[in-house]
């Protein structure tokens, strides 16, 4: 599953296997659309096309394998399946219990889809395709500012994992609430934060949708300007990690996140970009727990995360709000 493509590009990677290595799997064709089936990964938008290579090609089971035996061009099937509108149904459409619900089979077959003329098909597809080059410059661009900002935070405060200036350690859990008690919401509308809306290098504040609460099935309430970190895999590893935005109202996150809120004097935005640095994410990553594909970060390894506390007089310009 962690080799099907989230959004950046639509060609599956692959690992080279012998047979007797794949206990488990579908076989799949060359250029067959995989969409993935299970929460998270569905939610998430794992969608993307075999490879069109010589060879056997097996699957996970957590996808659907997508063929054409009518007049429909592929990528326009791509695209119209990672409509925001189209996910949302089919999210609406899962069953199973939490943790593990799937999209039905039928909920994919009965979807109804308007299909243009086959010229039509594809000149849309010329545009998005278009449309997403652009997108993927403009993130190559924003992903250089990050090295920049991230170079700045080392020059600023040196390595965070070896603390070459000397300054306070002290356990994460010290100075901040991770995963807080929750409240009680007041309002019949709620700020609805689901892990596709939690940034990933490209921005520091979450995006979010307005939702009745009899809505949201379930959630973990939050504080304007609370620091988000996704706690399962492959969110983590993939750097989602945001704030809360700061406006008035009742916010309800995913509960794959670790909501976190200062109870001593540290500023959050260092601690986003102490928990973006590749040591920190790769020490917590080798403490994940879990079965394969459901891994997360336990909160008791967040907790006693060492961290070194610059002075909070720290100048505060090496963390711009973008």
């Amino acid at each position: 599953m962690e080799l099907i493509p989230q959004g950046e590009k639509a060609i599956v990677d692959f690992e080279v296997r012998s047979r007797d290595e794949v206990k488990s799997g579908i076989p799949v064709y060359p250029n067959d659309l995989l969409i993935a089936k299970i929460t998270p990964c569905f939610e998430n938008g794992k969608i993307g096309f075999v490879p069109n290579k010589f060879g056997s090609f097996i699957a996970t089971t957590e996808v659907y394998p997508i063929r054409p035996k009518g007049k429909i061009d592929m990528k326009f099937l791509f695209y119209f399946l990672k409509l925001s509108e189209i996910r949302e149904h089919l999210k609406n459409q899962m069953t199973g219990s939490s943790g593990r619900k799937r999209v039905p089979k039928g909920a994919l077959l009965s979807l109804p889809i308007p299909l243009p003329p086959l010229p039509e098909q594809k000149r849309i597809v010329e545009i998005l395709s278009l449309a997403e080059d652009l997108i993927k410059k403009q993130k190559g661009a924003i992903a250089l500012i990050d090295k920049i900002l991230m170079a700045k935070f080392l020059e600023m405060f040196g390595d965070p994992a070896t603390n070459p200036k000397g300054w306070e350690v002290r356990r994460l859990g010290e100075v901040v609430d991770i995963s807080p008690a929750k409240y009680k919401l007041w309002t019949k509308k709620v700020f609805f934060i689901p892990m596709e809306l939690i940034p990933q290098g490209e921005k520091v504040f979450t995006d979010f949708q307005i939702k009745d609460i009899d809505e949201v099935k379930s959630g973990t309430p939050v504080y304007p300007n609370d620091l988000l970190l996704a706690k399962i895999t492959p969110c983590f590893e993939n750097g989602k990690i945001g704030f809360v935005p700061p406006r008035d109202g009742c916010f309800i996150a995913t509960t794959e996140v670790h909501p976190i809120r200062p109870k001593r004097k540290i500023d959050l935005r260092f601690l986003f970009f102490f928990l973006k640095h590749p040591r920190i994410k790769e020490y917590l990553k080798n403490n994940m727990t879990g079965t394969s594909g459901r891994k997360r970060v336990p909160k008791n390894a967040l907790k006693n995360l060492l961290i070194p506390l610059p002075p909070h007089r720290t100048p505060k310009r090496v963390c711009p709000n973008r």
